[in-house]
């Protein structure tokens, strides 16, 4: 969803649904650990600040947002 409230610029709000396709072993001091578990499923949310660069359309969109476990 985009909330536009001044020419070229809008409040992006995105949400949806994810599943963990890959779960690679970590480096460092956390060597042979692996980030979460291929098949995880999440829910995602994020908004933030939009900008339409050119008439194309083409936008620059600066987000931030979170994910959790369903």
């Amino acid at each position: 969803m985009l909330t536009v409230f001044a020419p070229d610029t809008g409040l992006p709000t995105l949400t949806g649904d994810m599943r963990q396709t890959f779960a690679g072993a970590l480096s460092g001091p956390l060597a042979g650990k692996t980030f979460g578990r291929t098949g995880t499923r999440l829910r995602f949310f994020a908004t933030g600040i939009g900008t339409r660069t050119d008439l194309a359309p083409h936008a620059q969109l600066e987000i931030a947002g979170n994910w959790s476990i369903e």
